[in-house]
């Protein structure tokens, strides 16, 4: 069988069944009928006739079948002897199970009850006795005792045993052993059974006492074996193939809605279930004919039945968002919050999949909104992720919880989804809470560089200046760091940081404020706008990350834009109030900046210069909101807040 080829498979006349029925070939189908082809057997392609013809809804074909299965014939000679030869095989004899006893009683009356209705045993001696089980010689009575010795269970026969069954004539050993039968293969002559030795006292009892348990299994192996090579019931109409589907499966899944009613009509099973667990009812779930659905149910499916993922048919229904299929099962009775292996509730599913009416209607059912699955996700956590706001809308009005474990607030600002921020604050996310990487909603705000999300939080309450609490970064830090959009981005990010008293000296667990990190990440710009702002030039850094390039290397940020020879930003250092004498320039040096800077070590700079400069150290970094409210001319305030100067 194993060594067929596929074209001999297609000469068979189920292959040829198989393949009138994927064609729609009527009187073919008749044809093969009448020669004896078994629309069970399974085809090279893992189907049966049967199957593919429901699989493909053609009624005329399945009436075929049908008809045929009903069609009583006196089984012919073919059929009589292949049962015969099954039978014969048997070479030990057949098996019953004995059930438990009490005692000896129940043991005397079993015997007793074999003994009064049949009449051959074929025990080991080789004799047909008219009593059960060696009541008649020394052989069998040895036997017996040499079971009773064992340790298995099988030697108790006040315990549910497997004993000989005498309702079968078994053939004598020479009639087993025949050359018709059996064939020893070449160079094994030599090799003996224990039951083909003839004379000899084999005995079970002392040294060997498996060899009862070996006589057992040889029975079942025996009969087994004839087993398997029956082929399956040429007229089961639940028969099911390779896959484990039947006929209803197929007609139910492709929603073949009168192929489906026929089957049901001719008595298939509702409840049979594939390899995969899989009811006919939950294959008509998952498409978008409620008649078939309808149908199922009507004739008694299982609408609590689960697969072995335990998915259930409104799980398949409610994951692709069939509004009808749901309404059908609910209604049937099936259970809202029914959960799957992994804890998933077919909200949760619907709720996966963007499935708005579905999930309406759930909930108006009374679906629960806070059920977690096995990952601890809700299916709140699940329309955030799916950045569906209509949803989330419906599951916060139906109560569900927000955990604050899952920063969905630090998800949304990650996915620029203002409304979805705005939703989640007015739920009640805590918007200071700090993430696995140490980042608040408003740093990641500031790395992502959203002006009006950092405004909406520092409005709902966010705090300016907490930091990474690993890196020690606040968001104007990120800010600076991330300057992708440019200036006029971040200008208007540090003004809305200005309104809510950002600290513009605050270091990070590097030791550098914001001014540091604008001049070591050469975003000269940047820096402009903190030394206006009122950042201090005079800080002194002793961890520079610069310290092994010794030509970089220097102790304030004013040596460091010297050597970089960024002399704009030189003369905003000065007129911010940098310390003259400590600036280390050549005398020699022929810049104008420099020379300037030489000049004023040793020269007083303009009293309007200096008065300037000690304005701005009282208000500090609130310069300019101090300035914009002094009653003075706008080129006054011009010139406080260092704007005249490019």
């Amino acid at each position: 069988m194993l060594g067929r080829t596929r074209s001999s498979l297609l000469g068979t006349l189920e292959e040829k069944l198989f393949h009138a029925c994927s064609r729609g070939d009527i009187e073919n189908v008749k044809y093969y009928l009448e020669q004896g082809a078994n629309m069970n057997m399974i085809c090279s392609t893992g189907r049966t006739p049967f199957g593919t013809a429901a699989q493909l809804g053609n009624v005329a074909i399945l009436k075929i079948f049908l008809d045929h299965c009903n069609d009583k014939k006196i089984p012919s000679k073919k059929d009589v002897k292949r049962t015969e030869s099954a039978e014969e095989k048997s070479s030990l004899g057949n098996f019953v199970f004995v059930p438990k006893g009490s005692g000896s009683e129940s043991s005397s009356k079993v015997d007793e009850n074999l003994n009064s209705r049949y009449q051959e045993v074929h025990c080991r001696c080789g004799k047909l006795d008219d009593v059960c089980l060696g009541k008649s010689c020394e052989h069998c009575k040895s036997f017996m005792s040499a079971i009773n010795k064992t340790t298995y269970d099988l030697a108790c026969f006040n315990d549910t045993f497997v004993r000989r069954d005498p309702r079968f004539k078994s053939r004598n050993e020479s009639d087993l052993l025949s050359d018709e039968d059996v064939r020893t293969p070449d160079g094994m002559d030599g090799l003996e059974w224990d039951m083909e030795v003839k004379g000899s006292d084999v005995s079970l009892a002392g040294d060997d006492p498996c060899s009862a348990l070996y006589i057992w299994y040889a029975g079942i192996l025996s009969q087994t074996s004839a087993l398997l090579e029956e082929k399956p019931p040429p007229k089961d109409i639940d028969r099911e193939d390779q896959f484990g589907c039947r006929a209803l499966h197929y007609a139910a899944v492709e929603g073949h809605v009168d192929a489906v009613r026929l089957l049901i009509n001719a008595g298939c099973k509702i409840n049979v279930v594939d390899l995969g667990n899989l009811t006919p009812l939950h294959m008509a779930a998952a498409r978008d004919v409620g008649e078939v659905l309808e149908m199922l149910i009507a004739a008694g499916a299982n609408v609590h039945h689960k697969t072995t993922d335990k998915i259930s048919p409104l799980h398949v229904s409610a994951s692709r968002g069939l509004l009808n299929n749901v309404r059908l099962l609910v209604e049937a009775g099936a259970h809202v919050d029914t959960l799957d292996s992994s804890d998933r509730s077919p909200l949760f599913m619907a709720v996966s999949r963007c499935h708005i009416e579905v999930v309406s209607y759930l909930l108006s059912q009374g679906a629960k909104v806070n059920i977690e699955e096995i990952h601890g996700y809700t299916p709140l956590y699940e329309a955030v992720s799916q950045k569906n706001t209509t949803i989330v809308k419906m599951l916060l009005r139906a109560g569900a919880k927000i955990t604050q474990s899952h920063h969905l607030l630090h998800y949304a600002i990650l996915h620029r989804h203002e409304e979805m921020v705005r939703l989640l604050i007015s739920a009640g996310s805590i918007v200071n809470l700090r993430d696995e990487s140490g980042d608040t909603p408003l740093i990641l705000a500031a790395k992502t560089q959203q002006p009006n999300i950092a405004r909406l939080l520092l409005e709902s309450g966010a705090a300016v200046n907490y930091t990474n609490y690993i890196t020690g970064n606040t968001a104007l830090h990120e800010a600076i760091k991330n300057m992708r959009g440019g200036t006029q981005v971040f200008e208007e990010m540090f003004r809305i940081f200005q309104e809510h008293d950002v600290d513009l000296e605050v270091e990070s667990e590097s030791g550098y404020p914001a001014l540091y990190l604008a001049i070591f990440l050469r975003q000269d710009d940047a820096a402009a706008i903190l030394i206006r702002h009122g950042a201090s030039v005079n800080s002194v850094f002793h961890n520079n990350p610069c310290k092994y390039n010794y030509e970089m290397f220097t102790s304030d940020l004013f040596h460091w834009v010297l050597h970089r020879g960024n002399y704009q930003l030189l003369e905003l250092f000065i007129h911010a109030g940098y310390n003259i004498r400590n600036a280390h320039i050549p005398k020699t040096t022929t810049h104008p900046i420099e020379r300037w800077i030489v000049h004023l070590q040793s020269n007083p700079m303009r009293l309007c210069d200096l008065c300037r400069i000690k304005v701005r150290s009282l208000f500090k970094s609130k310069v300019y909101k101090m300035v914009s409210r002094l009653p003075v001319p706008p080129a006054i305030k011009t010139f406080l807040k260092l704007e005249d100067i490019n």
